[in-house]
């Protein structure tokens, strides 16, 4: 049996192909299992189910459908969820772990209080509003539209903003820095109808920003006088104004670093373990149908050239014949590693003498892969004619 070769086959290069295999899938999982893209998950994971099981099953047809839409799949997946991509894209190029940049500025604590005071001034009188503060993520192509004021933030100017009599008081105002950037702003809306509830078109748009970026969207319910917070995919409500001040006030700052555990024992949660487990699981089958291979592999290639290797200033002549074909055992995958046209048989004629005229060929001469062997070469001596240097005339006296 296949497993039974285990210790036979198994070289340092695959464990190392799992391991790296392994944190590719987990990076993918962790990805592909956020909120915003179960749905790729589940077809990824379809697709990548039933090519196992057609290459466990041998399983003709649809290994053929997979390899000639190869290209056409992968392309229709970007399409379909390139907005996805796009957002892992841009958390992985402005994420602190590959490049220095400074973190959101912290709203300060005058500008705290008055978005806090405008808000729940607002929300009292049943005015509806909608607010973003940047985060690290930029807004450039999520947002749409919008007008450039660049003013200093007031209590006044905002409930000036959100009255129903002022043009641009249905979009996002986008505050950063302690001013108004943009008024009127289109805000992307989300499509997450569990978390949504009751809420309404603004909190659709303050929940589908917060889904495609790092920023914390508050928003003014007219209809029920509420405040609530979306932030990285999660919307909830505000119940005082003391909780709307602490929320803002905790954007752009460090979290607290986590408690240390009490014992040795890696802490992790279930759900990354989860991840974790079904990456080394996938890696090891993925590794087991594909690479690992014990039956041994024969393959014929023709017209191998024969080259001579000699001492400087001797040559070859009239070789016979230029080519052989050789016969090489192993597995599959080290076939894969073969490159047939700078196959050579290579002979060592360094200690040649002048009356040689044929060369026996063994099988050390030919220089393969690791994991390759010769198993036959069909011409057994390669005859020839030996130049030895030219001798130099002495030069003539003067």
């Amino acid at each position: 049996m296949a497993w039974m070769h285990f210790p036979d086959n198994v070289r340092f290069a695959d464990l190392l192909d799992v391991v790296v295999v392994s944190i590719l899938l987990y990076v993918a999982l962790r990805w592909l299992f956020r909120r915003s893209s179960r749905s790729a998950a589940v077809l990824l994971l379809g697709l990548l189910a039933v090519y196992v099981a057609s290459h466990a099953l041998n399983m003709y047809l649809t290994q053929s459908i997979f390899r000639t839409f190869l290209t056409l799949i992968l392309f229709s997946l970007v399409v379909l969820f390139q907005r996805d991509l796009r957002q892992a894209l841009e958390r992985f190029s402005f994420s602190d772990h590959w490049r220095r940049r400074r973190k959101p500025a912290s709203p300060g604590e005058e500008f705290v209080q008055a978005l806090a005071g405008a808000l729940s001034t607002l929300a009292e009188k049943r005015i509806g509003a909608l607010v973003v503060i940047p985060g690290r993520l930029p807004l450039d192509g999520h947002t749409r539209g919008g007008i450039a004021v660049d003013a200093q933030f007031s209590e006044a100017l905002l409930q000036s903003i959100f009255n129903s009599a002022s043009p641009g008081h249905d979009g996002a105002v986008i505050c950063q820095y302690r001013r108004i950037e943009r008024i009127a702003v289109h805000l992307p809306l989300s499509q997450n109808l569990e978390r949504l509830s009751a809420g309404g078109t603004r909190h659709a748009a303050a929940l589908g920003l917060s889904e495609r970026t790092d920023a914390l969207v508050l928003v003014v319910s007219e209809e029920r006088g509420t405040i609530s917070m979306a932030w990285q995919g999660e919307i909830e409500v505000l119940p005082t104004t003391p909780h709307l001040v602490e929320a803002l006030s905790g954007f752009g700052q460090p979290p607290p670093p986590p408690p240390r555990p009490r014992s040795h024992a890696l802490h992790l949660p279930w759900r990354e373990l989860a991840l974790g487990i079904i990456a080394v699981s996938l890696s090891c089958l993925l590794w087991y149908l594909f690479a690992f291979q014990t039956e041994t592999v024969y393959r014929t290639i023709a017209d191998v050239p024969i080259e001579f290797r000699l001492e400087e200033g001797w040559s070859i002549a009239d070789a016979q014949p230029a080519t052989t074909r050789i016969t090489l055992t192993g597995p599959e995958r080290a076939f894969q590693a073969l490159d047939e046209r700078k196959l050579r048989v290579s002979l060592d004629l360094s200690r040649v003498q002048p009356s040689d005229s044929e060369w026996p060929l063994h099988f050390r001469d030919v220089q393969l892969p690791p994991d390759l062997q010769v198993s036959k070469i069909d011409i057994e001596r390669v005859r020839f004619r030996v130049q030895p240097p030219t001798a130099k005339a002495p030069a003539p006296a003067p």
